[in-house]
């Protein structure tokens, strides 16, 4: 009984196993596949012996399910770099490799996953001429002082202490511009060249000498006092009418703006005026250093907030409120309030003549209807805010991080 019953257990298991199966309650995971959809640099290239190339790979896994490969970088079939990559399917990765080029000639080089091989690209390995170009001299050298408005003029003598004619540029670096200028000698040679910069503002500078095998610096170059020039800038100084306003339906809004540049320098900018979010007039301004000017603005009333602003500066924001033609022309605020407290106490105290009767149903008619257009008023006022306008100038000015690295290293 016992065997039989055990057959009996196997049968009824395979079954539920086969159904399992057919209904897909037991699945084989799914597999990850890595591809390399993108190489960079996606070309042929040439070097020289001893330069150091980047390269690199996008990988992604195409698959549909998450695992880790290696990202491989080949060199004539020799494996020179890899690196482990874990991916979700649908995730990709950049695999970026310093290539060190072995000895002069040509190689062919490529990535490769464990499920793909990229495109197959052309290594070129040039002798390195030996072309040195090596500072002898900076004239004046070292951490000095300029007065107010004179040019930076650097005298620099360089070598060529390579064993081969070749060309070079010396460049002079102060903060972050900086000129240079072309040499060429033969081995052996050196020469004296002068690099000239435009008198720079007051202030402190980093400055320095530099060629492709050689840095002088960095330095101090001091300019008149020290202290640097404060920079152009637009401020608003005031507004007219300034702060919460009411217009009639139809009427623009219209204001004057007074903008002042109390930097040192003269500058161009764009006066703004916005409201709920909409841009209304946008006035071009030119400033000398300490001027002012004013000008008018005028932009579409609704019910919303506005300002004024310049790339700078901005004023406000103050809420802005448009009401009916008829309601501007009704009693003000104080007289309302007049009328409801009249019509309460008439309506307490029942008045004995008709003609008071009468007053009184005029009046609360007339309280009524002034309720109404008040009522309506708050309605208009119901928060509903539009975006507020960010206008902030964004100021791109070209830097030399790159050689300053050099300069500190």
């Amino acid at each position: 009984m016992t065997v039989i019953d055990g057959r009996r257990g196997v049968a009824i298991a395979i079954v539920l196993l086969t159904l399992a199966v057919a209904a897909g309650g037991v699945a084989a995971d799914e597999p990850a596949e890595f591809e390399v959809v993108d190489v960079q640099p996606d070309a042929d290239l040439t070097v020289e012996e001893g330069e150091t190339v980047p390269v690199g790979a996008f990988v992604e896994n195409a698959g549909e399910g998450a695992g880790v490969d290696v990202v491989e970088l080949v060199v004539d079939g020799d494996v020179v770099a890899s690196e482990e990559v874990a991916l979700d399917p649908g995730e990709r990765e950049v695999v970026s490799v310093d290539l060190e080029p072995p000895s002069e000639g040509s190689y062919e080089w490529r990535f490769e996953t464990a499920d793909d091989v990229s495109e197959s690209y052309v290594l070129t390995v040039e002798e390195a001429d030996d072309v040195r170009f090596e500072i002898v001299d900076v004239t004046p050298e070292g951490d000095h002082s300029l007065e107010t408005g004179d040019p930076v003029d650097v005298e620099v003598t360089v070598e060529n202490v390579g064993s081969e004619a070749g060309a070079d540029d010396v460049e002079v670096v102060l903060g972050p511009s900086g000129d240079r200028e072309p040499v060429e000698l033969d081995a052996g040679d050196r020469t004296t060249v002068t690099v000239t910069l435009p008198a720079p503002p007051d202030g402190e500078y980093d400055w320095g000498v530099l060629t492709d095998d050689d840095v002088a610096g960095p330095w101090t170059l001091t300019v008149g006092d020290g202290e640097p020039d404060e920079p152009a800038e637009f401020e608003i100084v005031d507004v007219t009418p300034d702060g919460d306003r009411t217009v009639a339906d139809g009427e623009p809004l219209e204001v004057e703006a007074t903008v002042a540049n109390p930097g040192d320098e003269a500058t161009t900018d764009e006066v703004v005026l916005a409201v709920d979010g909409a841009v209304g007039d946008v006035e071009p301004l030119e400033l000398g250093a300490g001027e002012r000017d004013v000008v008018r603005l005028s932009a579409d009333a609704v019910d919303g907030e506005w300002l004024v602003a310049t790339s700078r500066d901005v004023v406000g924001p103050w809420q802005l409120t448009v009401e009916d033609a008829d309601d501007a022309d009704d009693a003000d605020a104080d007289d309302a309030d007049d009328a409801d407290s009249d019509d309460a106490d008439d309506e307490d105290a029942d008045a004995d003549s008709d003609g008071a009767d009468d007053a009184d149903a005029d009046d609360a008619d007339d309280a009524d209807a002034d309720d109404a257009d008040e009522d309506a008023i708050d309605a208009d006022e119901l928060p509903g805010f539009g975006a507020l306008v960010a206008l902030l100038a964004v100021l791109f000015v070209g830097s030399a991080t790159a050689r300053w690295a050099r300069l500190s290293e």
